[in-house]
């Protein structure tokens, strides 16, 4: 159902299922990203700012929140053994908060860089901190 390139131009949002949502969301930003070896709420969250931001973006944000809590880790956004070792390693609720931050920094720094984007700032930062 998913084109290979991720596009969904011939897509109508009108009459899509929500299964069919679902397969494009399971296909397109979860299979084969490795974020179930990541604890459940942190994989999560690095899923829905993949969607928005990229996988390699979201993966830095959690690479970012993690060197935040005091982990070493290599900030390269690739999501390896590495990185989801210290995701287990670090209390959730305090890794949330860290990535939360990240999030909201790197959408106020797309802001920066293109103000026409500013329509999009306060969901945004309802999506970093949500």
């Amino acid at each position: 159902m998913v084109p290979q390139d991720g596009a969904h131009l011939a897509l109508d949002v009108r009459t899509l299922t929500r299964a069919q949502a679902i397969e494009i969301y399971w296909e397109r930003y979860w299979q084969g990203r490795g974020y179930e070896r990541l604890p459940a709420a942190i994989a999560i969250k690095v899923f829905d700012l993949a969607v928005n931001l990229g996988d390699r973006t979201a993966v830095l944000c959690l690479q970012r929140a993690l060197r935040a809590c005091g982990v070493r880790v290599t900030v390269d956004g690739r999501l390896g053994r590495e990185t989801c070792g210290a995701a287990g390693g670090v209390a959730e609720s305090v890794l949330l908060a860290a990535l939360s931050s990240e999030a909201a920094g790197e959408y106020r720094l797309r802001l920066a860089r293109d103000g026409s984007q500013a329509v999009f700032g306060s969901g945004w930062m309802e999506r970093a901190y949500g």
